[in-house]
């Protein structure tokens, strides 16, 4: 009678490190990414990115190749912004695309997204 109760609760915490364990991973692929489009030499939002899931390759393996895993750049176009603006990298995934155990609550999915934002001033 224990036994399953206990089952439940290791993966259960199992689940909940891999979501903490995602989310720092996303935090510092933002600060990558980030940090590569403050560069003045940095022209496009695809370089942003490529450095984003490039950090996340060696994190999260396969997962960052993955369209799951969206970046946003902000503003849109780094060549047209003057030394001093702000930039910000934001990296996001859903539960639902990156957990073990597909949950339910009441009868309804549980889905949250996990995201890591970063925002530095441009060179």
């Amino acid at each position: 009678m224990v036994v399953p109760v206990v089952f439940v609760f290791v993966f259960g915490m199992i689940e909940l490190s891999r979501y903490v364990m995602v989310q720092q991973a996303l935090t510092s692929a933002a600060q990558r990414g980030c940090r590569k489009a403050m560069l003045a030499t940095t022209q496009s939002n695809g370089a942003v990115e490529a450095a984003v899931r490039d950090y996340l390759g060696g994190s999260l393996g396969a997962m960052a190749d993955s369209r799951a895993v969206q970046v946003t750049v902000t503003p849109e176009t780094l060549s047209a912004i003057p030394s001093g603006s702000d930039v910000t990298v934001r990296v996001q995934v859903s539960t639902a695309d990156i957990s073990w155990v597909r949950g339910t609550l009441f009868g309804k999915t549980t889905d949250v997204i996990l995201a890591g934002q970063s925002t530095l001033v441009r060179e």
